[in-house]
């Protein structure tokens, strides 16, 4: 690396250690149940990734980078209607400068997933219980139905397993659990929703 992008990348790191502890501790969150994870969403969507930009963001805490990233909305489970939306977290990469925090979302275009959105102003992280409020979706070989696993891919049978030990847990060698369907986890959603407008 050279000297000069060595230094700025050290002025960076000085520069974002603030927000890098705040970040650290946001991601550090008590596991959350989905029930906990539905009632503080504002906006539960079905989107895909369709574009994502990283930028610099200067504040009088520094200079950092934040990364927008723009969802078509394929269908809307609480919260306003809308076919597009935007959400914005701290992190990604410009040129040969990334920063990351861990627990922060990656998106990449033609992800897609069920997605449960904070109603913070600008938080570090937009989504619920950092990774706790995103769940991917992906076309299951076996079946050829449209599957549920979480942030991390770990596929579970009810949403009542979500919150316990931040994730599922899969023991090493134990039979691998087939995904939700997302026809079923929608179903599990509607019950959730319903059962908390009561």
């Amino acid at each position: 690396m050279p000297d000069a992008l060595r230094s700025s990348c050290v002025a960076a790191a000085i520069s974002l250690a603030g927000i890098s502890s705040v970040a650290g501790a946001a991601a550090q969150m008590v596991p959350m149940t989905f029930e906990e994870v539905v009632a503080e969403a504002e906006t539960i969507i079905l989107a895909r990734t369709v574009d994502r930009r990283s930028r610099w963001e200067e504040t009088r805490d520094g200079k950092f980078i934040v990364t927008q990233v723009v969802l078509a909305v394929e269908k809307v489970y609480k919260g306003p209607s809308m076919t597009q939306t935007t959400m914005e977290y701290l992190g990604g990469t410009i040129g040969d400068m990334a920063f990351g925090v861990e627990g922060m979302p990656t998106f990449n275009r033609g992800d897609r997933d069920v997605l449960f959105i904070s109603s913070e102003v600008k938080p570090v992280n937009p989504i619920v219980g950092g990774t706790a409020g995103r769940f991917r979706v992906a076309r299951d070989p076996r079946t050829g139905a449209d599957a549920v696993r979480t942030a991390e891919g770990l596929a579970f049978t009810n949403v009542s397993q979500l919150g316990q030990f931040a994730q599922p847990e899969q023991a090493p060698g134990a039979t691998a659990v087939p995904p939700m369907s997302l026809q079923e986890f929608e179903g599990q959603l509607a019950k959730t929703l319903a059962h908390g407008r009561r």
